[in-house]
């Protein structure tokens, strides 16, 4: 509850201490002046606390529910039917379809059709409201879209690319089956202009460029000597030192750096079937 809703007892006090000086001492009309105010103060008290569930912060269940319309953004959405397909999946190879065996329930690729799609779960739903504000108030730069995405999937997603008329969107990890399920609605809420195309780079692994927040293009070994033998036939990454040396074990050393990947954007349209 706010701050300023009244606590239990307040203003049946603040009434009670305006009866004139010769009616104080009358037990009886205190006592029915008390009741009547308590029921007063228990109205004003619920009156005070409804916009609580109604921020955005807090609401839950049909409180949520009722913002989320209101800001345009329906907990279900209609979308191309996103059913995990039947195949098998690539180390190597990113897809924003799930991957199943024949055994599971699935469809072939190419097979989709449209089904709804809801996001039950308070927490994802206000994870995508708050997204959705920066859409509603038009704040189409990269910082408010920087939140946005962050909002949604964590601290770790970013903006790989943005310029010539599209943007990258990293989530910084690997995507849980109901995320990839989403996708589509997910990105209908982001603070994207209209015109500008999306693309994903999914996975986890760091992305290889040059500057701040970019990964190098070969795995960065520390100088740090570390103990041990080294062979001829499999050399170390590391500088290897004998006992006697300023070397440290392997597993007190900074850990090696490992390349970056390319960035391979896959282009998405949230409103049209993969």
């Amino acid at each position: 509850m706010i701050d300023a809703c009244p606590s239990t007892g307040d203003l049946v006090a603040v009434e009670l201490g305006r009866i004139a000086t010769q009616y104080r001492e009358a037990e009886h009309l205190r006592g029915y002046m008390t009741a009547a105010l308590s029921q007063v103060e228990e109205i004003a008290r619920v009156t005070c606390a409804i916009p609580d569930y109604f921020d955005i912060r807090t609401a839950v269940g049909e409180q949520l529910t009722f913002l989320g319309k209101r800001m345009g953004f329906p907990r279900c959405h209609c979308v191309c039917d996103s059913r995990p397909v039947v195949g098998f999946a690539c180390e190597t190879q990113t897809t924003p379809y799930a991957i199943v065996g024949f055994c599971e329930d699935s469809t072939w690729l190419g097979c989709d059709g449209y089904a709804e799609i809801c996001l039950s779960d308070d927490e994802v739903y206000r994870a995508h409201l708050y997204a959705r504000r920066y859409q509603m108030l038009g704040l189409f730069d990269l910082q408010s879209l920087g939140a946005a995405v962050r909002a949604v999937w964590g601290n770790a997603a970013w903006i790989p690319q943005a310029g010539a008329g599209r943007v990258v969107l990293a989530p910084g990890r690997d995507l849980t089956t109901a995320e990839t399920q989403r996708l589509s609605v997910t990105l209908r809420a982001l603070p994207i202009a209209p015109g500008v195309g999306i693309a994903m780079h999914y996975g986890p692994a760091p992305i290889a460029g040059f500057g701040a927040g970019w990964a190098g293009f070969c795995d960065s070994v520390p100088d740090q000597i570390v103990v041990g033998f080294d062979c001829a036939d499999e050399p170390s990454q590391r500088p290897i030192g004998g006992f006697c040396t300023d070397a440290v074990w392997t597993a007190c050393a900074p850990s090696v750096v490992p390349a970056g990947y390319w960035l391979c954007p896959v282009p998405i349209d949230p409103y049209a079937c993969p």
